[in-house]
């Protein structure tokens, strides 16, 4: 009956936790924003008092529909992302059409300045005097590091009678946005509409009035609308027509390599400089730059920015070579290496720099990208001068191609490293990119014999420590699935003494990530998770004792299940148990420093189970009521279930200072619900130390609190020399 209710039991929390993974997808979908809805008011706070007149004009005037350019006829506000593209702002819509509002603006513009004697949409029977047309070719916001609302607008002043264009204003202007809410932006674009009207309105009055429209050619007047006229057309107009720059690499997936750009003013001298990144847009004012790119910025290309137009700079000028290192078994083998270059005119060759290849612990990286200057290069393995022709290989680098260069070296060999080298074809780095399963054989094995005791009975000593380490990923558009397993195992045997196992520990971790806003730069780490962890162990363990003990045998209901003497050991736990088992939903973010430095937060429910059977700890001491014996007593631990709030930090880096990796889990859960309630805290943290090729030490340091089952805090330390076999 027991294990029936412990099949339920489990069967029921799997159940559960697929419905709160299909659950939490429907709800985060059935979340809805709220639209806002913007209208373009009449603000008489910006009206021009010098435009203002006191005698009215016998005419009138009938204002159009204004004509909007088919891409600004929607509801919905523009973004502008580039000089090429543009993107509709789905929860923020003009509550009226635009053909409408603006008309309606002008209207109470020219009302208010008492120009015409009737301005209308319609003025009924009597035909108008005039006519005004208008044209709206773009209102939008201008994207970028300083946002602008930007407008082009055109108005056409018409005879009634002859159908004849007697007055035309062509409007553009950018005004920078300081402040990002959306009712700022609503608000600058009603000002720029009415300032273009003040324009036009200073011309119809000079034009009603006889006045010359004249050019910038006169600077004053003592007319106020023609000083207000002169103003406008006087004042500065500050250029915002951006260019964008773009450097083209092949290997794309090298986006946070750098190159220099060096403003140069009209005698060709450097007046700024500044950074930009490879296959990625920068924009920049119109003008002559110098961009420098090369691993020693030894290659210079002038450019020409023009205004509202991108300037691509492929790779026609420079060459791309990555480096690949791999043993006889194709895994990659960290080594470093010297880069030399010959000179077509000079005989022998010159260091121009070093590099490191990456090793299979380094997940996540990406070789080494060189951009480099087309020519004759050689790259030696193993250190000294070229001279030593030992270790090498040569290739030519040809301009705008990319090439991968792939060394095959045999790592325990003492003189000559290099196999095999030479250019396979970018499908060697295809092809490894698609692997999904990951594995080492960390080993330490040590071997004694010693006879300081006995002439002709000598000691034999074998102890080995092995980590068996191996790593499944999947990844498929939002879904993405890792399985970690880590199994510890040492033992030892030696002369007079039984084969013991001294450590045996197996670490499975399930993690699946629902990342369903990639496309966001700043929420693409963003994502739901579900996670499945188990600990246990696949051998009996024992617990040997300096001398022989007494022991009593408790079960967790209190029932003696034996009682045994003079004895040196007991078996303390049976195979697989104690079992831990945790599972956990919820949200999840990883905040990346850098291609191999992370640190992922996540909260949610969670549940964590512990099976003891046969699992055995040392409860006292028994004096009192047995015979004149002393007895240990060792109870079995009960089984444990906790459910509440969990809330995980998870902290990898790998290869710091090129030698130290670090990867540490501190897990808390807050328990809801039962007896005892107190935080159980665990954290497991893995320390690598590479001294040599595949040689290193590992330290491993595991943490535990749980007042419900000990009332102190358990830890787990061991370290080893290790040798490390990848496959």
């Amino acid at each position: 009956m027991r294990k029936t209710n412990r099949f339920v039991y489990l069967a029921s929390r799997i159940l559960i936790l697929g419905s709160i993974l299909i659950l939490s997808g429907c709800f985060a979908r059935s979340t809805r924003r709220s639209t806002n809805y913007y209208v373009l008011d009449y603000l008489s706070a910006t009206e021009r008092a010098n435009l203002r007149q006191s005698a009215v004009k016998p005419v009138s005037m009938e204002v159009w529909d204004t004509n909007v350019a088919r891409a600004y006829s929607r509801n919905q506000m523009v973004i502008k992302e580039n000089n090429f593209r543009i993107r509709y702002m789905p929860y923020d819509v003009w509550a009226t059409r635009l053909s409408d509002a603006i008309p309606n603006l002008i209207v109470q513009r020219m009302r208010a300045y008492n120009i015409f004697q009737k301005v209308d949409r319609d003025v009924g029977a009597q035909n108008p005097d005039y006519y005004l047309e208008t044209n709206l070719l773009n209102l939008e916001k201008v994207s970028g590091k300083i946002p602008k609302a930007y407008l082009r607008m055109e108005f056409y002043l018409r005879d009634s009678a002859t159908q004849r264009i007697l007055l035309t204003h062509k409007a553009e202007s950018y005004k920078l946005l300081t402040d990002p809410s959306m009712v700022y932006l609503v608000q600058t674009y009603n000002e720029m509409i009415m300032e273009e009207t003040d324009i036009f309105a200073a011309r119809t009055i000079m034009m009603l009035n006889g006045r010359e429209i004249f050019e910038a050619r006169q600077r004053t007047s003592d007319n106020p609308v023609e000083q207000f006229y002169l103003e406008r057309i006087n004042a500065p107009k500050a250029s915002y027509d951006f260019g964008e720059l773009y450097l083209h690499l092949t290997s794309s997936e090298h986006s946070e390599m750098y190159y220099f750009v060096s403003e140069l003013d009209s005698t060709g001298y450097v007046v700024d400089r500044f950074s930009g990144i490879y296959n990625q847009p920068m924009s920049l004012e119109p003008g002559e730059y110098l961009v420098t790119v090369g691993e020693n910025q030894d290659i210079d290309i002038p450019v020409v920015i023009r205004p509202r137009m991108r300037t691509v700079v492929d790779n026609g000028r420079w060459s791309e070579l990555q480096i690949m290192i791999l043993d006889s078994s194709q895994n990659r083998v960290r080594l470093g290496y010297d880069l030399y270059t010959k000179e077509e005119s000079e005989l022998g060759y010159e260091l121009y720099s070093q590099g490191y290849s990456l090793s299979e612990d380094e997940v996540g990286e990406s070789e080494r990208l060189w951009v480099l200057p087309p020519g004759h290069y050689m790259i030696k393995l193993g250190g000294g001068s070229w001279t030593d022709l030992r270790d090498f290989t040569t290739l030519n680098l040809e301009a705008g191609k990319s090439q991968v260069l792939t060394i095959v070296v045999d790592p325990s060999g003492e003189r000559n490293y290099m196999l095999g080298a030479g250019v396979l074809g970018d499908e060697s780095i295809i092809s490894r990119g698609t692997r999904i399963h990951r594995g080492a054989v960390h080993t330490n094995i040590s071997l004694s014999k010693k006879n300081s005791t006995a002439q002709e009975e000598p000691v034999n000593s074998f102890n080995l420590a092995a980590q068996f380490d191996n790593t499944l990923k999947l990844e498929e558009r939002y879904f993405d699935y890792s399985l970690k397993s880590l199994y510890d195992l040492g033992m030892n045997l030696s002369t007079g003494s039984d084969f013991r196992i001294s450590q045996d520990d197996l670490s499975l971790k399930n993690t699946l990530l629902y990342t369903p806003i990639i496309q966001n730069r700043f929420f693409r780490n963003f994502g739901l998770y579900g996670r499945g962890d188990l600990n246990t162990h696949f051998f009996d363990e024992h617990l040997y004792f300096s001398s022989p003990r007494n022991i009593i045998m408790i079960d967790s209901k209190g029932d003696t299940l034996k009682i045994d003497e003079d004895q040196t050991s007991i078996r303390s736990h049976i195979a697989l148990f104690p079992l831990r088992i945790k599972e956990g939903v919820g949200i999840t973010y990883r905040f990346v420093f850098s291609p191999n430095v992370s640190v992922g937060i996540r909260g949610g429910y969670g549940w964590q189970q512990e099976y003891n059977k046969r699992s055995f700890t040392f409860d006292r001491v028994c004096t009192t009521y047995c015979d004149t014996l002393d007895y240990d007593i060792y109870r079995e631990a009960p089984d444990s279930f906790a459910k509440g709030i969990e809330s995980t930090i998870i902290f990898s880096a790998l290869n710091l200072f090129r030698f130290l990796s670090i990867n540490s889990t501190l897990d808390v859960l807050f328990p809801m619900g039962g007896e005892d309630n107190s935080t159980k805290f665990e954290s497991e943290n893995r320390f690598n130390i590479r001294l040599f090729r595949n040689i290193s030490i590992d330290i491993k340091a595991n943490l535990l609190y749980d007042k419900s089952t000990k009332d102190y805090l358990l830890y787990d330390y061991s370290s080893f020399l290790r040798l490390s076999l990848f496959y």
